[in-house]
Order: structure tokens, then C-alpha cells, then sequence
């Protein structure tokens, strides 16, 4: 397993695994994450290279970052210079000076979305030791299109598991769903209308797991399929939430 975190996500399940591991398939030969994000699934449960990987995102940052992560050390090195630099203050001198950066747009707006919290700069990326996140991120197959589309192909395999981390309902991560922002439709009930078809569906031979927050209309709709579900505290408001563990095995 990679030892440092190159790429990383707001709202990654790493920190969550441990409540559902136990759950994971691992007698599967196709390991697919339509979500991608950070893939933690894969990262630190699937890593073994007998598991073909396969990670999806809709965001187009995160997707150059997967095919050019050399140039995003590269660009680490540059935002770790200015977050150092004692003479540079404010959260806001920062960003100023990460725009001014010669490195590609991608980029920037990758190392603000997961560098800067609330306007909160978190400390200097450790760029220390990538060589092993480097090796193991070519030996993925990374996609950018609509999840449900991307997930085609797979859906049919029984020797496939596939790890479904969405966006939760009524969600306002507008990565998932760019082609909506300007009509402001941010209600993510046809995913998990489609995600209930899609376990219902007998041509279905992968095995899905779906981790999803904990509503009453949620835990009615999976109602056949929950396994489980566990408290999850959010590293960056402690808040707690409660998640459901739904799977079709």
C-alpha cells in the first residue's frame, strides 16, 4: 500500500473503512470506484496487483490530477513554498499567490479545493516519500464521464466488486454534477432511484456496496439491502452522522 496520501478528497471514506471492511468481497478479480475521489477503497484495501482497478470522477481537476500526478508533486513544491514563507500571512495572501503560480489551472484549483478549508490553510503537503503513491496510481485505469455509464460495462461480471461512494442526497458538491449548477438542481434523488434499480436488476452479478448517510426515506428505499451502519465524525467540523452499509451480497 502506498504510504503517503499524494492525492486526497474532502468527504473520503479512508478514515470509514474500518467500519465496513469486514464487508468487503476480496475473492473479486475487478475492483471499480465510480466515484473515485481519493479511491481509499482501493488504496488501502484493494492494492495487491492481482486486482485490476478501475476509478471514475466527473471532476475535471481531480481527473488531471490522476493522469499527470508528477506534475502535481511538482506544484506541491511551489504551493510549499508559499505556505511557508512566514512573510506571506493571511489565508488570503496565499491564494493570491497560488494564482499567480506558472503551473496549469487543473492544478491550482485542486490544491485550493483540498489545501483550503473555510478559508483555513492547512499545513504544508508531505512530498517527502511519493515514489510508492506514484508507482500505484499508473497502475490504475482512470475514467472521467457519468458514473452510471462508466459503470456499464461491469455491472454484468461476477468477478466484480464495485465500491459506490456518491454524493449524498440533496447534496451540494457540484463536482459530481456540473452540467447542473446553472439550473441550480442539486437534489440527487434520481442516483438512488437508479442505484435501487440497478440492485433490484437479476442481470446485476457484481458485487456493490453502497455507503450513504442515514436517512428514513434512504433506509426505507434499501430497505432488502442494508447490512449495517456506523457513526462517522467529519475530520474537519467533528460532526456526527450516521452512515448506511448497503450491499447486494
Amino acid at each position: 500500500m502506498p504510504r503517503s496520501n499524494l492525492i486526497t478528497r474532502t468527504g473520503s471514506k479512508q478514515t470509514d473503512i474500518k467500519f465496513f471492511k469486514h464487508l468487503l468481497p476480496m475473492d473479486v478479480k475487478n475492483v471499480v470506484e465510480p466515484f473515485g475521489g481519493s479511491f481509499a477503497v482501493i488504496r488501502d484495501v484493494y492494492a495487491d496487483k492481482k486486482y485490476k482497478k478501475f476509478v471514475n470522477d466527473l471532476d475535471p481537476n481531480l481527473y488531471y490530477v490522476y493522469k499527470h500526478p508528477e506534475e502535481l508533486v511538482e506544484a506541491y513544491k511551489k504551493w510549499n513554498e508559499i505556505n511557508d514563507d512566514l512573510k506571506i500571512k493571511t489565508s488570503k495572501e496565499k491564494k493570491e499567490k497560488l494564482k499567480e503560480l506558472n503551473i496549469n489551472d487543473y492544478l491550482k484549483q485542486y490544491i485550493m479545493d483540498t489545501q483550503i478549508t473555510r478559508g483555513v490553510i492547512t499545513k504544508s503537503k508531505n512530498i517527502d516519500d511519493v515514489k510508492p503513491d506514484l508507482d500505484f496510481i499508473k497502475k490504475i485505469d482512470f475514467s472521467h464521464e457519468d458514473a452510471f455509464e462508466f459503470m456499464k460495462p461491469f455491472l454484468s461480471k461476477k468477478d466484480t466488486f464495485i465500491f459506490l461512494d456518491p454524493p449524498y442526497l440533496f447534496s451540494n458538491n457540484e463536482t459530481y454534477f456540473p452540467q447542473n449548477k446553472e439550473e441550480g438542481d442539486m437534489d440527487m434523488t434520481d442516483y438512488y432511484i437508479k442505484f435501487i434499480d440497478i440492485l433490484k436488476d437479476k442481470k446485476t452479478k457484481a458485487k456493490i456496496m453502497l455507503v450513504i448517510n442515514d436517512l428514513k426515506i434512504l433506509r426505507w428505499l434499501y430497505k432488502d439491502f442494508v447490512k449495517g451502519d456506523y457513526m462517522r465524525i467529519y475530520q474537519a467540523s467533528k460532526k456526527k452522522s450516521k452512515h448506511l452499509i448497503i450491499t447486494n451480497y
